[in-house]
C-alpha cells in the first residue's frame, strides 16, 4: 500500500523520479525494478557490504571494554529514577497511583559495608553474566557523596574543620591531622593492646567529650546547638578503635570474593586480610599468602569493607 496516496485508491506505489534530490523518507519502503542489462552492467554486488559506522558505535564499544569504578556503580544505584505509567506510586494521602520519582539515599553508614556487584541479568529467559571490570580502592574508600543531605553536610563540615585545623597546625609547625591519622592506622593494634597502654596517653588520639556527644535525631540540624555550633553531629555512631574520629568516614578493604563461570556452575575464590595486615587467598582447600598486586580484582563479586 502506497504511503503517499489515500487508502481508497489502492495504490501499490508511486513512481519516484530519478534526480539528485536527497531521499529523506526513512519510514518508506522502496521497490526497484531493474532492467536486466542495467543490473548486469551498473549494479555492483560488492557495494552491498560497504557501510559507514556512526561515531556512537565506537563510543559504545569503548564504554563496553573500558573498566568502571565502584563510584560509578554507586552513582547509578543512588540516581533519581522516574517511575512511568506502569510503575505508578500509590499515594496514601490522595489514595491514588501517581507518577513519582524514586531515589535511594544512605542515611546512616554501617560499621561493616558489603558491596555486592550485580553481574547477572535475566535476558530472554537466560541469566547472562557481565564481565565488566570494576575498579575499587583497597584503602580510604569514602562514601560521603552518596549519603542523604543531613549526614552528608555533617561529614563535609567535619572535613572543613579538619582542613582548617591542619592549616593552623602547619603554620604553627605541629603534626597535621592527616599525619596523625596515618600513624594511628599503622599502629592501632599496638596502641590498644601493647603493654596495656591506653589512648589517653596519645596526644593525637581523639576522644569524645561530654559536650560533643550528640544524639541521632531526624531533621536538618547538622550541628550541636548546645556545643557552641562547632561540633558536628555523628549520625552513624560506630564503635571505633581509640584515636579514630566517628566522622572520618573512610573504609578499609578487609576481604573480597571473586566469581568465575556461570550462575549455576561457577567457582568462588576469596581473599582476606588477616590481623597481621597480610593478605591470604582461600581457594577450596588451598590457603596461601599473596600480595595486593596479585589479587584478581577484575572478577570481584563481593567487597567487604570496615570502618
Amino acid at each position: 500500500m502506497c504511503s503517499w496516496c489515500p487508502w481508497y485508491k489502492f495504490c501499490r506505489g508511486c513512481k519516484i523520479d530519478c534526480n539528485d534530490t536527497d531521499f529523506s523518507f526513512s519510514s518508506l519502503y522502496l521497490s526497484i525494478d531493474w532492467d536486466p542489462t542495467a543490473l548486469h552492467l551498473r549494479y555492483q554486488a560488492s557495494q552491498e557490504r560497504v557501510y559507514v559506522d556512526h561515531p556512537s558505535v565506537e563510543r559504545t564499544r569503548q564504554q563496553k571494554a573500558e573498566p568502571i569504578s565502584v563510584h560509578d556503580c554507586l552513582e547509578a544505584f543512588t540516581k533519581e529514577e522516574h517511575l512511568g505509567e506502569d510503575e505508578k506510586y500509590y499515594c496514601s494521602h490522595c489514595k491514588q497511583h501517581q507518577l513519582a520519582l524514586k531515589k535511594l539515599q544512605i542515611y546512616r553508614l554501617p560499621p561493616i559495608m558489603i558491596i555486592h556487584l550485580k553481574r547477572f541479568q535475566l535476558l530472554n529467559g537466560k541469566w547472562v553474566k557481565s564481565q565488566k571490570i570494576v575498579r575499587f580502592p583497597f584503602v580510604d574508600f569514602d562514601p560521603t557523596d552518596y549519603l542523604s543531605p543531613v549526614p552528608r553536610k555533617a561529614a563535609i563540615s567535619f572535613k572543613c574543620q579538619q582542613r582548617s585545623r591542619s592549616q593552623q597546625q602547619q603554620q604553627q609547625g605541629l603534626p597535621t591531622a592527616t599525619d596523625a591519622t596515618a600513624g594511628r592506622r599503622n599502629h592501632a593494634s599496638q596502641c590498644s593492646t601493647a603493654n596495656g597502654s591506653s589512648s589517653q596517653n596519645d596526644p593525637c588520639a581523639w576522644s569524645p567529650s561530654p559536650s560533643s556527644v550528640v544524639p541521632v535525631v531526624n531533621g536538618d540540624v547538622c550541628h550541636d546547638p548546645h556545643a557552641g555550633g562547632d561540633t558536628v553531629q555523628d549520625h552513624h555512631q560506630h564503635r571505633l578503635h581509640p584515636g579514630y574520629h566517628p566522622l572520618d568516614l573512610k573504609y578499609q578493604m578487609y576481604a573480597l570474593a571473586c566469581h568465575s563461570g556461570i550462575l549455576g556452575g561457577g567457582h568462588y575464590v576469596s581473599y582476606a586480610c588477616n590481623p597481621n595486615n597480610r593478605w591470604y587467598c582461600y581457594n577450596d582447600s588451598s590457603c596461601k599468602e599473596v600480595k595486593v598486586e596479585q589479587i584478581d580484582s577484575d572478577s570481584a563479586y563481593m567487597l567487604c569493607q570496615g570502618h
